[in-house]
């Protein structure tokens, strides 16, 4: 074996992996939410169980996916592909083999960045998938979405803090910039909750 050989498999390797990739995309974004005809065919070919009917709706459903098979199914079957991937390769090249090897640096390197894919594969594709069909555990966050569900969470979970039903005068009030606390008393700047100043120290 030598530097032509180990290249050559890693290239084949890695153009398989995005044949494989592509047919299972494509399978899954041709259905309707929870998955179809199309991608049942799919697990069938890589010998995956399906889940029950009601189990794909539920998640569709929870996920609010737009289309396209759930995004857990499409996971395992990823990590079956990553798998299949990871396996051929030790086949083809052994670990043993290629220590035994003086491979130049760009080989060296070609054969990591194989590897470093098939160990990010699953999450990355299931994260682009998720992004694809409307999964919303997956949609991309706008500022505006963030700040507004920071308020809401503030809003949600304000009365739960210790100092939520304390009278104070609105002409005094100062928060606690660590805690979030309002001040009680005129004049006094050590919040009484976590004892930190009132105010930042700069």
């Amino acid at each position: 074996m030598n530097e032509s050989t180990v290249t050559h498999t890693i290239e084949s390797l890695d153009r398989r992996l995005d044949e494989h990739l592509e047919y299972l995309r494509a399978r899954a974004l041709s259905c309707p939410p929870g998955g179809g005809r199309a991608w049942d065919e799919a697990l069938a070919h890589y010998h995956l169980a399906a889940d029950p009917a009601h189990v794909r709706v539920e998640s569709a459903m929870k996920s609010a996916q737009r289309a396209g098979a759930t995004v857990e199914e499409f996971a395992r079957a990823l990590e079956s592909l990553a798998r299949f991937a990871g396996e051929e390769l030790d086949r083809a090249l052994p670990p043993s083999t290629l220590s035994q090897l003086s491979l130049s640096p760009p080989v060296t390197h070609r054969v990591e960045m194989f590897r470093t894919r098939l160990r990010s594969f699953v999450s990355v594709e299931r994260e682009r998938y998720g992004r694809d069909v409307g999964a919303r555990e997956h949609a991309p966050q706008t500022v505006g979405s963030s700040v507004s569900s920071v308020f809401a969470n503030a809003t949600s979970t304000a009365k739960l803090a210790p100092w939520a039903n304390i009278k104070v005068d609105p002409s005094t009030i100062m928060s606690c910039w660590t805690c979030g606390a309002p001040q009680e008393k005129p004049l006094d700047f050590k919040c009484k909750y976590c004892r930190n100043q009132m105010y930042e120290k700069r």
